[in-house]
């Protein structure tokens, strides 16, 4: 993220996109990424919660780091939806940041509005 940011929510997001876009989106396989995202050695589930994204089956985890190893500073919490693409992988869209804060709490409904409002191919 960068240091600065432009001025309205629009142009904030879209920086935000454009500057981590493998922090938004990473292709792995289903049953690593949800096991690492909820790993009892590094992350204090809050949330988790099957669901589905574009008619696939999807996966919402909140979760707060409370070791090294989860990418993010340990009191940093993540919030996200993996989605089960087959044998394509997995499509993760996530935020991090601290719970109560406005950022994170804006970014959390973005997350969710992003994987509602996407369109998924399943690989073969």
């Amino acid at each position: 993220m960068s240091g600065s940011r432009p001025d309205g929510p629009g142009a904030w997001f879209r920086a935000e996109v454009v500057e981590q876009p493998v922090a938004l989106r990473r292709l792995l396989d289903g049953a690593d990424a949800v096991a690492a995202a909820t790993d009892e050695a590094t992350w204090d589930v809050s949330t988790f919660q099957e669901t589905e994204a574009d008619g696939l089956p999807a996966t919402l985890v909140e979760a707060t780091a409370i070791a090294e190893g989860g990418g993010v500073p340990s009191g940093t919490s993540r919030f996200g939806v993996f989605v089960d693409v087959g044998s394509s992988g997995t499509v993760s869209l996530f935020t991090i940041g601290t719970p109560g804060d406005d950022a994170y709490e804006t970014l959390t409904g973005v997350v969710t509005l992003m994987a509602g409002a996407s369109t998924f191919v399943a690989g073969e």
